[in-house]
């Protein structure tokens, strides 16, 4: 069987799907690495209000983070971009803020055909790939990507969150992606730490209220975090990370935020 399939940015954040308990496969991982390379030169926070360029093909990753994603220890995370390097898959280049990681041949693997009628109009050609990545190009020419592990530190902090008020973790996973859909990453985690940093006691129904109060979830700009559409949206994004990850490192030592 040979020929092209197309799967969506994210797809793998589906409510029908049972959240995830055991390690991700190698080949789930080299998915994981394609499905989150840029398809198109951009920039992408580092962290400490610094900026990276990324050209099409590469993503910028941490061992912590890709750990995270993989559901692996670091250890087996470097074996395995160690291996993919020995096998000419990939390049990998460490530095101070992460690790960027080069897909080779992913022009060669990632340019499906031209289809019939491609150059004949503004409906023909690549219509398709200047969707790629969803809303990224809205806000500026060189958009912000958000970091790594965006989407499941948003849903770990719902099911802390709510799991507290008494839900289980597969109707926080769907609440929480409800929300997500109407308003975006950026602004659901922003959310969330503020319920917790409240000790809100019902945030299924205090989060949508704070949710359609704030100026960002209005029309389409609430969605910037999700898609990284500007420099400044970014950084929110990643500090809201920060944050995130500072109270997840409190609950698994066992201490009070």
């Amino acid at each position: 069987m040979s020929g092209w399939i197309s799967l969506h940015r994210g797809w793998r954040d589906c409510d029908a799907f049972e959240e995830p308990r055991d390690p991700m496969s190698d080949a789930d991982a080299w998915a994981w690495l394609i499905e989150h390379a840029a398809w198109k030169p951009i920039r992408r926070a580092a962290g400490q209000g610094q900026s990276i360029r990324l050209e099409r093909g590469q993503l910028h990753v941490s061992d912590r983070s890709l750990a995270t994603a993989f559901r692996w220890d670091r250890k087996r995370v470097r074996r395995y971009l160690d291996r993919l390097a020995a096998h000419e898959m990939i390049v990998a280049v460490r530095g101070q803020s992460g690790t960027v990681i080069s897909l080779c041949n992913y022009d060669r693997y990632q340019q499906p055909p031209e289809p019939k009628g491609a150059g004949k109009g503004p409906a023909g050609g690549r219509a398709g790939a200047a969707q790629e990545q969803g809303k990224q190009d809205s806000g500026s020419d060189e958009p912000v990507a958000p970091p790594a592990g965006t989407v499941k530190a948003v849903f770990d902090a719902a099911v802390t969150l709510l799991a507290a008020s008494g839900h289980q973790p597969r109707a926080a996973r769907s609440i929480v992606g409800r929300w997500r859909k109407q308003h975006g990453d950026a602004a659901v985690l922003a959310a969330l730490i503020d319920a917790r940093e409240r000790a809100i006691s019902n945030p299924v129904e205090w989060i949508p209220r704070r949710l359609n109060a704030a100026p960002a979830s209005r029309g389409g700009a609430g969605r910037a975090g999700r898609t990284g559409e500007t420099p400044a949206a970014a950084a929110t994004l990643d500090s809201l990370l920060h944050q995130a990850a500072r109270y997840r490192n409190r609950d698994n030592a066992g201490g009070t935020p």
